[in-house]
């Protein structure tokens, strides 16, 4: 028979793997979030760009982290800029966009506080 600190500690252990459970599925719902806002801003050209736009959420020991990506090889350019040669020679610059970085600051602004009511309401909710 388990003693009361081993129960305990069951229930512990319990609680918190059903807390991390909804706070990964919340904050997968924050990287949706800031990555429509990124894909707002994005330039369209073919479209390619726009949509490869996502979220991924990387739970770590301690902290979770959420990753808005884009896997095509002329993202960063669109985003920074780059430099245009022609021959051997750097005849200019283009502009960057900064879509990310606009995109996850009007994020910040305009949706994050509601995000994160939004997970500490179904946490108490759900407790």
């Amino acid at each position: 028979m388990k003693s009361f600190e081993d129960l305990e500690q069951a229930f512990e252990k319990g609680l918190d793997a059903w807390q991390n459970r909804i706070f990964i599925q919340e904050a997968k719902k924050i990287g949706l979030n800031a990555a429509s806002q990124v894909k707002e801003l994005t330039p369209v050209d073919t479209g390619t760009l726009r949509r490869r736009w996502h979220a991924r959420v990387d739970p770590g020991s301690g902290a979770v982290l959420v990753w808005v990506v884009n896997n095509t090889h002329y993202g960063p350019a669109v985003n920074y800029g780059h430099r245009i040669v022609i021959g051997n020679k750097t005849v200019g610059k283009t502009k960057g966009v900064h879509m990310l970085e606009k995109g996850l600051y009007q994020y910040k602004r305009k949706m994050l506080r509601a995000d994160i009511d939004a997970m500490l309401d179904r946490l108490r909710r759900e407790f």
